[in-house]
């Protein structure tokens, strides 16, 4: 009887012996189920943070183009219309003390059609280059001669007009301005634009002519007599047939007419460039 109640113990210890074994094996299981799965929510939140960072750098780009059409007379789509082609911040001092901090963002146009193709190589072409020169710059810590490019657009009904403004060190801005037809993508000129504002072609040149024309004279209206003659050639070139044609007339974000034109001038560089309120 001894010898059997002792198999019969020895049996019940081995069997509990089991147990454990079983229970420690799976508990190992469990913890690296759970290791793996903290590795996989890591991974999964890595990839979450790059993608909000991504999106967070899209909606900074996209308030700022919200911002440029705030003012628009017809609110368009976020981006629909113009992008960013290059864009960059620079913030430096100089090897002399000047200080800068000054952005420069070269737009592209996001509508089809070959006039747009064709205004956004102008623009490249007018801007990158002193995109490139202004980021040397600021690497070799020398001064800027192009403080900034800046861009804003609107839209008037089914037209819109992109302006680009390439700011200068001596205080004259270069522009270029474009004015588009929605509906066909095709970019307007001034026999374009002169029937939608009920006036035919000669009509409106005349006005362009009779704008700068008094543009120029309000600005040298003081000039002495010495120097008539200079006012009087410079005069003559401002509103030459060839300048007033190459004059750009668009509508400002209430639809009023501007043109953007060169006015001679009798110091300085010979002309400058203007955005003038049509008359």
């Amino acid at each position: 009887m001894k010898r059997l109640i002792a198999i019969f113990l020895a049996l019940c210890l081995g069997v509990s012996l089991s147990s454990c074994s079983i229970s420690i094996n799976t508990g190992e299981t469990k913890n690296t189920s759970s290791q793996t799965d903290s590795t996989s929510t890591d991974t999964t939140d890595a990839t979450d943070t790059a993608t909000s960072g991504t999106q967070a750098g899209n909606s900074v780009s996209a308030d700022n183009n919200s911002t440029q059409s705030s003012s628009s007379q017809t609110a368009s789509a976020e981006g629909e219309y113009v992008g960013v082609y290059k864009q960059t911040h620079l913030k430096y001092t100089d090897s002399v003390g000047n200080s800068y901090d000054a952005e420069f963002a070269v737009p592209e146009l996001k509508i089809g059609g070959e006039d747009a193709q064709d205004a956004n190589e102008e623009i490249r072409e007018e801007c990158m280059p002193h995109y490139n020169d202004s980021v040397e710059a600021s690497e070799n810590l020398t001064s800027l001669i192009c403080l900034g490019i800046n861009y804003e657009y609107w839209t008037n009904d089914n037209l819109l007009t992109l302006l680009v403004t390439l700011e200068s060190s001596w205080g004259q801005n270069q522009y270029l301005v474009y004015t588009f037809d929605l509906n066909t993508n095709e970019e307007l000129d001034t026999d374009d634009i002169a029937p939608l504002y009920n006036m035919t072609e000669m009509e409106l040149e005349s006005k362009i002519e009779q704008t700068m024309l008094d543009y120029y004279n309000e600005q040298y209206s003081s000039v002495s007599s010495e120097m008539q003659n200079s006012v009087n050639e410079q005069r003559r070139k401002t509103v030459s047939e060839d300048n007033v044609d190459d004059a750009d007339v668009y509508p400002n974000k209430n639809g009023e007419l501007y043109i953007h034109c060169d006015i001679y001038s009798i110091a300085g560089a010979e002309r400058y460039e203007y955005l003038i309120p049509l008359k």
